[in-house]
């Protein structure tokens, strides 16, 4: 009698492996014939050339959308969308085309992930969002990625243009590149957007600009930053076209291990974070 009931637990057992099983290959081949199906809506439309937006969502720090330019099925070129500045070499390898979303969402079913939430484009086919939790235990693993602004001309790419102007103030307000020791310096900060669209920046904590000085042999002897404690969390700057973004900060000369400047010619510098544009001016202490 005790015989039986151990088998009966066994099969008993084995039967909600199975049934767990057979879910969880129903679940995933409902993911594969959406991902086939999308695939063969894509390749119908035999674009090879196009353009779209891309952003990543994770538990990581947020990163601004990026502007992907393809030609010939390949990347060529890309550029962030609230700056429009390019991405460097390394930052364009790890960007993937509509072909490398789908070979994403392939390799996610291959690997058993947990959980995979993807939709479609009605048109097209290509993914626009996807959702993908590899291991239902582990917190804060989840990764995600939009697309949009997909578009099949790539005459149709319009970024913002930003240029950017340091100039140093004393204190009546005048334009100077001459202070005497010790006299408060006010740097002033000035973003304009020359194109015909808006500018978005995205920036990782509160800070969205920094100022420093350097010596003539390019030692950093003052960061603004570095003496300011900022929030981590995600803050945005529009710049609307043709609109300047101005800001400004007064300095002391007095360094970080609070020692005066000392008398000397110096380089100051200006930026937004997240802008690789630096604009810069003399500064000449007597």
């Amino acid at each position: 009698m005790f015989g039986s009931i151990k088998i009966s637990q066994s099969i008993a057992v084995s039967f909600l492996f199975l049934s767990l099983m057979a879910c969880h290959e129903n679940r995933h081949n409902d993911t594969q014939r959406e991902l086939n199906n999308s695939i063969a809506k894509w390749q119908q439309q035999q674009i090879t050339n196009y353009l779209f937006t891309s952003e990543i969502s994770c538990f990581c720090i947020p990163s601004d959308s990026v502007v992907n330019v393809v030609e010939s099925g390949q990347i060529v070129s890309g550029y962030y969308t609230g700056s429009g500045q390019p991405l460097s070499a390394d930052e364009l390898v790890s960007q993937r085309t509509i072909q490398g979303y789908f070979d994403f969402i392939q390799q996610a079913i291959d690997e058993d992930a947990y959980s995979i939430e993807v939709t479609y484009d009605a048109n097209y086919g290509f993914p626009r969002v996807i959702t993908i939790d590899y291991d239902q235990n582990m917190a804060d693993e989840e990764i995600g990625y939009r697309v949009s602004g997909f578009s099949s001309d790539i005459e149709d790419l319009a970024l913002p243009s930003l240029e950017a102007q340091l100039v140093l103030k004393d204190q009546f307000g005048q334009e100077v590149t001459r202070f005497i020791q010790g006299e408060d310096i006010t740097l002033e900060l000035s973003v304009t957007n020359t194109s015909d669209v808006d500018a978005l920046i995205t920036f990782p904590s509160s800070a969205q600009y920094d100022f420093y000085i350097e010596d003539l042999d390019a030692n950093e002897v003052w960061r603004w930053t570095d003496e300011l404690v900022f929030l981590t969390v995600l803050t945005e700057l529009t710049i609307e076209a043709g609109e300047t973004f101005q800001v400004q900060e007064t300095w002391n000369q007095v360094l970080s291990n609070n020692e005066p400047l000392p008398t000397g010619s110096f380089q100051a510098y200006g930026s937004l974070l997240q802008f690789s544009n630096i604009a810069e001016t003399e500064l000449i202490v007597e």
